[in-house]
C-alpha cells in the first residue's frame, strides 16, 4: 500500500500545474521552497555571459516580490553569488551557511531544459539557527520542479535574437540593474553604475542621466565619464533634450515613427550636432511626478523589447536613486529640501478643503490665545440694609396691640406695638401703698424713741421705692417704638396678641432703605481675582433687563465654609441710589470686570487649576 503523500510534496505537485505566466512561476516556486526551508527570502539565479563573453550571476524573480527585499538581497548579493558559484562548482545538492553576521544563506539546484545554463534558487534566513533540511525525495523533487513543469528562464519573446543580454529577458535585466544600484552607498556612484550598465547591456555608445534640479534638469552622470563639463554646448543641448522628455512625462524615441505623437524637436537638433543615429529617453518618475531621464545614443535602433526593459530598469531604480540624490548632499541642502517639500503640502492646490480647515482652526486658536476680552466674574448677591434694628419684648408679659406688619413703613418714634401693663399697675399700686406703710412704721419709731427700728422701717422702704421704679420703667417701655424712619421686614406678630412673650424676645425687625448694599459670596478660586474697587454691574431678578453699577468697597478676611467649598464675602456699593421698588433680601447677579484675558485663559482656566494642583506642575 502506497503511503499518503505530505503536505510538503502536495503544495510542489502544485507547482507542476501552475497556470500562470514564467514569471509568476519563479515566484511561486521561491514561496513553496521558501515555506519548506524555513527561509525568510529568497531569490532565483542564472548564469549569463555578459557583454565581454563572462559569465555572471543574474537575478530573475526575487520573493516577496517588493522595493525593500531587493534592497536588503543587494546587500548580500556577493555572499548569494559565492554561495551560488560553490554550488555550481561542486555540482552537489543543498548547501547552507552563515554569509554575514547573523545572516545564513541556502543554494539550491534547479534542473531546467537547458542544461548549459546554470539555475538555482538561494535563501536567506535571519539569525543562528540553521534551515530546516527537508528529505532527500522531497529535495529531489524541488530540484526537478521547473523541468516537470516546463518553465524556461531564457524564453523570449524575440525568437531572432541570440543574446541573453538583449531584452529578451526584461525582467532579469532590470532585477539585475537594481541589485547593482542598490548596492552602492552614494549618488554619484549609482548614476555611474546606472549609465555604465545600460550601456553595456544595451550596446549603447553613450547613456547619460540628467536630474531635475528646481524648475532645469542638470547632468548628472554619463557612462566612462567621471566628470562632466555642463559648459560646453554639446550638453546643454543634451539637458534639452531630457527637459523634453520630462516636460511630456513620456519616452521619446528617434527617430520616431510617423504616427507617434512625441515632440522631438531638441532630440534631433541634438542628434544632428553629435551625429547620432537613434536616441532614446526615458523618464524616472518618483511617484507620479517625473525627477530624472536617462538618454541612450547607439547605432542601431532600438525594439520595443529593449524599450520594455529600459522601462523597467528605471521603474527598479528610481526610488534607490532618489533616496541616494536626497541624502547625499550636505545637510543645508537637505533641509531646505526639506522644508520646501513641507511647504509645499501646506500651500499647494491639494487637499484644500482640509487645508482651509487647518488653516481656519490655528486662526481660532489664534484667536482665543492672543485678542484681549474682558475678563468678569459672575456671583449672586443679597440686598442687604445698610442699618437693621432688632425690637424685642421689653420684659416678661403679653402682647396687647400690634398696629404694624411687615413691609410697613414707619416713622421715628411711632408706636409699633404695646404690651399688657394690668399686672404692672397693679404692682405699682402694691407697692406704693408698702411704702407707705414703712414710712408710717418709721414716724412711730421716732415717736417711741426707737431709733433701731425708725431706720430698719426707712431702709424697706427705699427698698420698695427701687421697685417700684422699675415698675415704672417697664410701664414706660410698654409702648413699643420706632427708633428711626424705615420699613418693617419682619414682623408678623398680629395672630401673638394675648400670647405671653419673654424679655429680650425678637418680635419686630426694622432696617433703613437708604444706603442698602450688596453682598457677594464668591468661591475662594475666584475671589482672589477680585480686589478692591472692582466695578461691575448688577441685575436683579425680578427685572434682568435694568443693570446697575456696583464697586467693591471691602472683603471679609475670614472665608465662611459651605457647602460647595469655602466663601469669602465681599460687600458691594451702588454708584446711585437705587429706586423705591428696592428691598432688602431681593437677590439677582452680578458681574465684576478683572481685566483682560485670552478667551484661551478664560475658558480653560478651570481646568488647568485643577491639572496644576493634581499633578503638581
Amino acid at each position: 500500500m502506497p503511503l499518503p503523500k505530505t503536505k510538503s510534496q502536495l503544495e510542489i505537485e502544485k507547482l507542476w500545474r501552475f497556470e500562470g505566466r514564467d514569471a509568476a512561476f519563479w515566484v511561486e516556486l521561491i514561496r513553496v521552497f521558501a515555506l519548506q526551508f524555513e527561509a525568510a527570502s529568497g531569490m532565483v539565479l542564472i548564469k549569463l555571459d555578459d557583454a565581454d563573453g563572462v559569465k555572471q550571476w543574474s537575478p530573475l524573480a526575487v520573493w516577496p516580490d517588493a522595493e525593500e527585499t531587493r534592497q536588503r538581497l543587494a546587500g548580500q548579493r556577493d555572499a548569494i553569488f559565492t554561495l551560488a558559484d560553490e554550488l555550481d562548482e561542486t555540482s552537489g545538492c543543498l548547501i547552507s551557511k552563515e554569509i554575514d553576521k547573523g545572516i545564513r544563506g541556502a543554494a539550491l539546484p534547479l534542473r531546467i531544459e537547458d542544461d548549459s545554463v546554470p539555475c538555482v534558487v538561494t535563501f536567506v534566513r535571519y539569525g543562528d539557527e540553521d534551515f530546516f533540511h527537508p528529505t532527500e525525495r522531497l529535495e529531489q523533487l524541488m530540484i526537478d520542479t521547473p523541468l516537470i513543469y516546463g518553465a524556461n528562464p531564457l524564453a523570449t519573446s524575440d525568437p531572432v535574437t541570440e543574446d541573453p543580454h538583449e531584452s529578451s529577458a526584461p525582467l532579469a535585466t532590470a532585477l539585475t540593474l537594481g541589485l547593482l544600484v542598490n548596492g552602492e552607498k552614494r549618488f554619484l556612484a549609482a548614476a555611474m553604475v546606472l549609465c555604465n550598465e545600460l550601456a553595456a547591456r544595451f550596446s549603447a555608445d553613450r547613456v547619460s542621466l540628467g536630474w531635475l534640479k528646481g524648475p532645469y534638469l542638470r547632468l548628472k552622470a554619463t557612462n566612462h565619464a567621471e566628470k562632466i563639463n555642463r559648459k560646453m554646448e554639446v550638453s546643454r543641448f543634451l539637458e534639452a533634450a531630457m527637459e523634453e522628455c520630462l516636460d511630456q512625462d513620456d519616452e521619446i524615441v528617434w527617430p520616431g515613427t510617423s504616427g507617434a505623437a512625441a515632440i522631438e524637436r531638441d532630440h534631433e537638433r541634438y542628434a544632428r550636432k553629435v551625429g547620432v543615429a537613434h536616441l532614446a529617453s526615458v523618464p524616472l518618475r518618483d511617484g507620479s511626478e517625473p525627477v530624472a531621464a536617462v538618454t541612450l545614443e547607439r547605432v542601431e535602433p532600438f525594439s520595443e523589447s529593449e524599450l520594455q526593459s529600459l522601462r523597467l530598469a528605471a521603474d527598479l531604480c528610481v526610488r534607490r536613486l532618489t533616496d541616494l540624490y536626497t541624502r547625499d548632499r550636505w545637510f543645508g541642502a537637505r533641509w531646505a529640501a526639506g522644508l520646501r517639500r513641507g511647504l509645499s503640502k501646506v500651500v499647494g492646490f491639494e487637499h484644500t478643503w482640509v487645508k482651509l480647515g487647518l488653516l481656519a482652526t490655528t486662526a481660532l486658536i489664534a484667536f482665543l490665545a492672543f485678542y484681549p476680552w474682558a475678563f468678569k466674574v459672575q456671583a449672586s448677591f443679597i440686598l442687604q440694609p445698610q442699618r437693621t434694628f432688632h425690637l424685642p419684648a421689653p420684659f416678661d408679659g403679653y402682647i396687647k396691640t400690634v398696629s404694624v406688619k411687615s413691609g410697613d413703613a414707619v416713622s421715628k418714634d411711632e408706636i409699633l406695638m404695646t404690651m399688657d401693663t394690668a399686672e404692672l399697675e397693679l404692682n405699682q399700686a402694691e407697692l406704693a401703698a408698702t411704702v407707705q406703710r414703712f414710712l408710717s412704721e418709721a414716724q412711730l419709731a421716732r415717736s417711741q424713741a426707737s431709733p433701731a427700728e425708725m431706720h430698719i422701717a426707712i431702709a424697706k422702704a427705699e427698698e420698695t421705692r427701687a421697685a417700684l421704679r422699675k415698675v415704672q420703667f417697664n410701664l414706660d417701655l410698654s409702648s413699643v417704638k420706632a427708633p428711626e424712619d424705615g420699613v418693617v421686614l419682619e414682623g408678623e406678630i398680629e395672630e401673638r396678641i394675648g400670647s405671653p412673650v419673654t424679655r429680650g424676645e425678637a418680635l419686630l425687625k426694622l432696617s433703613q432703605l437708604d444706603g442698602m448694599f450688596a453682598e457677594l459670596r464668591l468661591p475662594e478660586r475666584e475671589a482672589t481675582r477680585v480686589r478692591i474697587g472692582s466695578v461691575g454691574e448688577a441685575s436683579f431678578e425680578s427685572r434682568p433687563e435694568e443693570r446697575f453699577a456696583i464697586e467693591v468697597i471691602q472683603i471679609e478676611p475670614l472665608a465662611v465654609a459651605e457647602e460647595g467649598g469655602n466663601m469669602l464675602i465681599i460687600r458691594t456699593q451702588f454708584s446711585e441710589p437705587g429706586p423705591d421698588w428696592w428691598r432688602p433680601g431681593m437677590s439677582g447677579v452680578t458681574k465684576l470686570d478683572c481685566g483682560e484675558r485670552s478667551l484661551l485663559w478664560i475658558f480653560t482656566r478651570r481646568a488647568v487649576d485643577y491639572l496644576r494642583m493634581r499633578f503638581w506642575i
